[in-house]
Parts: C-alpha cells; structure tokens; sequence
C-alpha cells in the first residue's frame, strides 16, 4: 500500500469518526425544544444547548492552537461555552438555530482542515500544549471524537431525564416506517 493511500484512508476513517460522532449529537437534538435543549437534570451541569456550543468552542480552540485559519466566534461565546463556563438553564444564549449553524461552520472548519493534512503532518507531534489531548495530528480527531461522544452521553441523560425517546428507537421507528 502507498503512502498516499495509507494516508488517505487514515483521513478518510478520521473524517468519518468525527461525521458519525457530530451526527449522533445531532440526531439527538433534532426533536429537542427550546426548553429542553436548556434542561440538565438534578446533579447534572451540562445542558444540551451548552454542549453544542461547547462542541463549536472546542473546535474553534483546536483550530486556533495550530494556527489555523478558523471561522470568527461572537464574541463572549468561549465565556459562554469554554471549559469553565458554567452552563444555566436561563442564560442569555444565543437562539438554538445561531448554536447550530455556528457549531456547524466549526465542525465543517475543522473537517476542511483536516482533510489537507499530508502524511508528514499526520506524524507531527502536537504542540507540547496540546499533547493531553493527543500526541500527534493524526491522534486529533480521534480525540476530539471522543469528547464529543462524552458530551453527547449527557444530552442522552438529559434526554431521559425529560422522558424522551431514545435515538435509537426512533431511528427503528424511521426505518420501519420507510418499510
């Protein structure tokens, strides 16, 4: 296998990652008002609208650390969604459709950015700043992925919390009724 298909497929694997795991959280809000994309429940800290606006923070700071070109954030938004904000459920957010095509635009930043890595970039160590949260460019997505994946694992709790219906029961509920 060449070196250009190796790298290839290790772009093309990341990309997916971070498309299946932006899905997922997304597949979860769809049906969310905007009531309940404010809820955490008793215990929890992280709401959903948070999270997605959080997700668009992370993505940005990435980006920003390897001196990336990125898309410009309204500005309080790392004080609303950084690490150390503090979620409420009645803070002044911007609307739920501004967090989605703000969250939106970054993940599409970041996946464009990705996708123009070359093989020696893959093998780049992260700068010593970033090396928690990988060691490598290749590493990246994978982890950026998970911490996703973590966060979307609260909308989920905040989900049932509200009696809502899981993801995957309405993706059967979808798939049979396109039967």
């Amino acid at each position: 296998m060449s070196n250009a298909t190796q790298t290839d497929r290790i772009v093309e694997r990341a990309v997916g990652t971070l498309e299946f795991s932006r899905g997922f959280l997304m597949g979860l809000i769809e049906d969310m008002s905007p009531e309940q994309m404010r809820h955490a429940p008793p215990g929890a800290r992280n709401h959903a609208l948070w999270v997605l606006g959080h997700m668009a923070s992370a993505d940005v700071f990435f980006l920003a650390s390897l001196g990336v070109s990125m898309p410009e954030l309204p500005e309080g938004w790392h004080e609303q969604f950084g690490g150390d904000s503090m979620p409420t459920a009645d803070g002044d957010y911007p609307s739920d459709d501004e967090v989605v095509r703000i969250a939106t635009t970054t993940r599409e930043a970041l996946l464009n950015w990705w996708k123009g890595l070359s093989d020696a970039d893959l093998d780049t160590p992260l700068p010593q700043d970033l090396q928690m949260f990988a060691a490598t460019y290749a590493q990246l997505p994978f982890s950026t992925a998970w911490h996703e994946a973590f966060h979307t694992g609260q909308i989920a709790v905040n989900r049932q919390s509200l009696g809502l219906p899981r993801l995957i029961d309405r993706m059967k509920e979808s798939a049979a009724s396109q039967d």
